[in-house]
């Protein structure tokens, strides 16, 4: 397992990685590892798999739903801006059909209101926009190994990227059931 997260850490670009049971797992241990919970909001696209929005709601926080850019199928940063509120602390961007879109503004975006860019690969494993590798744009980022992505895993199975040391150490400690240290799970 460590042999793994570690190649696959490297794989990426990313410091740490941390095997989970899913992609959702993986959105979910994010943002309990950001301290995101309830009186928070967090913005997600109205075009893609219910984890985004669930994952908010499991946490206690509102998924807020944008609208998505026609031309790439992604969260549209005009609606971003139009969806903004003191409130937003995060925003999970899914990279939609292999497909990364030009993420500079939304970065820059995100950087500058202080809010959380959780990146979902989970459909972009491999694909790359300017030698920029799929799952190093956010503050962390998602993969899935579900059967229907491009790296499927018997089973299924997520992966949690980082390049914080300590968010690594927590997610560790959330897919083990705290290792009664925390309240975690299976």
């Amino acid at each position: 397992n460590e042999d793994f997260e570690e190649s696959f850490a490297r794989r990426i670009g990313r410091k740490y990685c941390v095997s989970v049971a899913s992609a959702t797992d993986a959105l979910h241990f994010t943002l309990l590892a950001h301290g995101i919970g309830v009186d928070d909001e967090v913005l997600v696209t109205d075009f893609s798999w219910i984890s985004s929005s669930a994952c908010a709601s499991m946490v206690g926080a509102t998924p807020v739903f944008c609208d998505i850019d026609l031309d790439s199928y992604h969260i549209s940063l005009d609606s971003i801006k139009r969806m903004y509120s003191d409130k937003v602390k995060a925003i999970i961007y899914p990279h939609l059909f292999g497909n990364i879109s030009d993420m500079q503004y939304i970065q820059k975006f995100c950087e500058e209101k202080n809010i959380k860019f959780i990146e979902d690969a989970c459909q972009s494993f491999g694909a790359n926009r300017n030698g920029q590798q799929a799952g190093t744009y956010g503050d962390v980022s998602t993969l899935s190994f579900n059967a229907n992505k491009p790296v499927a895993g018997l089973a299924g199975g997520g992966a949690f990227l980082t390049d914080n040391k300590e968010e690594a150490n927590l997610v560790r400690k959330l897919r083990r059931h705290g290792n009664n240290e925390v309240l975690g799970y299976n």
